[in-house]
């Protein structure tokens, strides 16, 4: 069985949980503990992950693989309708300014990192807290839709199950017998620092190959590079005025704009109906304040056309000195016929680079040549994700310095590109000697980590350990609240103790650095304690598996009712 590759990118829950909620769509996909799944909403998930397997193996998946894109297609539509039954059942609801505050005190590390928001300084604050406020000048609504509707409400859930759900009757009663517990316990510490394993070059050598990705250079790349635009034919201008036509009509018919989008979507793919934020009238294009100073509030203005394509614009509101409104842009695209046209002026500019180098190339067709400089490979310099996609792709074959490439086309940019290699440091790594050290100081520490649970094993199996590798400690009277090697004891007394009344088998426990074998000698229940369920539940919770979510999820997956209709 082949095992199905981890996603690059999340798939987003949201499209496949809206569709379980379209209970009068004739074209479902199938039901999931009754609720109806959406066809169009599934196929936009598994497409989704479709895309991501391509992006990982630079390939598409055989059959059998498509059947595992499938099963996790359904797996994610039984997710969305598992968590939002759950948000039901628990009361649970997040404000949009709840949404807005979240992200504002908590900004996503790719957002962090993201061009989109990087200046001079860095990142730039105040161009994301405008964006995630207004949607402009980058439109956030998805970001804020994501967190509105699964991350925020799953943090709320991930608080709630422990109490609600998995701490039955049972548990409970059993952690309060623990914090009302005082034992006489007899520990054995054994120290993995005092270990002194012996580890050989070869091991080194070993585990270098292995964890070669951990000793890669910080990726980075340096391209040259011309663009051959492509002009939108006549035909293409006709159909992007056809287009705004009819997003226009639609509009005026009082159609929600997401709604007009999406019965364009084929044609419209990419168009945002983007809200500008106040802005001062002073500060906009004289030709757009007069458009707007002709408009009532609410208004929507037929489509304006320009060099580049048209633009239809709704007045939210005029105030004497300021203005509210939004634009839908539609660009003049060319179309795949335009594309194809301009092709074999491409390729003649790609195998003249080769021939004379991009820069002589570039002086004898009169093209600007540009360049890239030393960028880091997570940096999007272009703005195409398929074009960027398409670099480094080709660098990762090893393309060399003074190698030219090309030409990639951009659909964004409606234009042909050929690149020239200056700089290739996408799979470059630190030598053996350079980071040997750290590699016999990792092996060393799982080594003496390794060496002292060997050591435990004896110990608890009844041999009698070496003088001088082990420390003995007796505690007469310990709680929850009490400490063991200078630090808070409570869930390692909590884990001994839980084992202690289940009669399970001694074992070892990680703590404050050193491994701890446990022998109760003697317990007390001290009835006149009685914790509060306060206390029981913030015990219990906290010493919860750290994977404990994503395992009650895959039990509720696994118990899910699906039923297939079509996929």
């Amino acid at each position: 069985m082949k095992r199905f590759p981890a996603l690059l990118v999340p798939v987003a829950l949201a499209a496949l949980l809206l569709g379980a909620c379209a209970v009068n769509t004739k074209d479902i996909a199938g039901r999931i503990n009754g609720q109806p799944i959406e066809y169009a909403a599934w196929m936009d998930s598994y497409r989704a992950h479709y895309n991501n397997f391509q992006i990982l193996n630079n390939r598409v998946p055989d059959s059998e693989e498509k059947e595992l894109i499938k099963n996790q297609t359904w797996q994610d539509a039984a997710k969305g309708v598992i968590l939002k039954s759950r948000f039901e059942k628990c009361g649970i609801t997040v404000t949009a300014q709840e949404t807005v505050d979240t992200l504002k005190n908590n900004v996503p590390a790719y957002i962090l990192s993201s061009p989109l928001f990087q200046s001079q300084q860095g990142f730039d604050r105040q161009k994301y807290l405008q964006s995630l406020e207004y949607d402009t000048p980058e439109n956030l609504a998805p970001l804020r839709q994501q967190y509105r509707d699964f991350t925020i409400p799953i943090l709320k859930l991930r608080q709630i199950l422990p109490a609600a759900e998995l701490l039955n009757a049972q548990e409970r009663k059993l952690t309060a017998r623990i914090l009302r517990s005082r034992a006489d316990i007899q520990w054995i510490a054994i120290d993995p620092a005092a270990l002194d394993p012996i580890i050989s070059d070869e091991e080194v050598q070993v585990r270098y190959t292995k964890d070669i990705d951990l000793y890669k250079i910080d990726p980075y790349y340096s391209l040259d590079w011309v663009a051959w635009p492509v002009k939108p034919s006549q035909d293409d201008i006709a159909d992007a005025q056809a287009l705004a036509d009819s997003l226009y009509a639609d509009l005026t018919r009082g159609t929600d704009p997401q709604e007009a989008l999406a019965k364009h979507r084929a044609a419209a793919t990419g168009l945002l109906w983007k809200n500008s934020g106040w802005l001062r009238n002073l500060d906009l294009d004289p030709a757009i304040y007069a458009l707007l100073a002709q408009m009532e509030d609410g208004a929507i203005a037929a489509p304006v056309a320009d060099s580049e394509g048209f633009t239809i614009y709704q007045l939210e509101q005029r105030t004497k000195s300021m203005s509210i409104f939004n634009t839908l842009r539609v660009p003049f695209l060319p179309s795949q016929k335009s594309i194809d046209r301009e092709r074999p002026a491409a390729q003649r500019i790609s195998s003249l680079a080769t021939t004379l180098g991009l820069s002589g190339a570039a002086s004898e067709l009169d093209l600007t040549q540009r360049s890239t400089g030393k960028i880091p490979a997570a940096y999007d310099w272009l703005d195409d994700p398929a074009v960027i996609k398409e670099i480094k792709l080709q660098l990762g074959g090893k393309l060399k310095p003074g190698q030219t490439f090309g030409p990639v086309y951009s659909p964004r940019l409606s234009s042909w590109f050929v690149f020239e290699v200056q700089e290739n440091a996408l799979d470059s790594v630190k030598s053996l000697a350079e980071v040997a050290d750290e590699v016999r100081a990792q092996l060393a520490k799982e080594k003496r980590l390794a060496m002292s649970q060997n050591l435990a094993e004896q110990i608890l199996a009844g041999q009698i350990p070496q003088s001088g590798t082990v420390q003995t400690l007796h505690v007469a009277d310990m709680t929850t609240d009490s400490s063991l090697g200078g630090q808070p004891a409570g869930d390692l007394f909590y884990h001994v103790m839980r084992a202690h009344y289940r009669q399970e088998k001694p074992a070892s426990f990680e703590h404050a650095g050193l491994l701890w074998i446990p022998r109760v000698n003697s317990v007390t229940d001290d009835k006149s304690r009685q914790p509060s369920a306060a206390e029981i539940e913030a015990l219990f919770t906290r010493n919860l598996a750290p994977d404990w979510f994503d395992t009650w999820m895959a039990s509720q997956i696994s118990s899910a009712r699906v039923v297939i209709y079509q996929q």
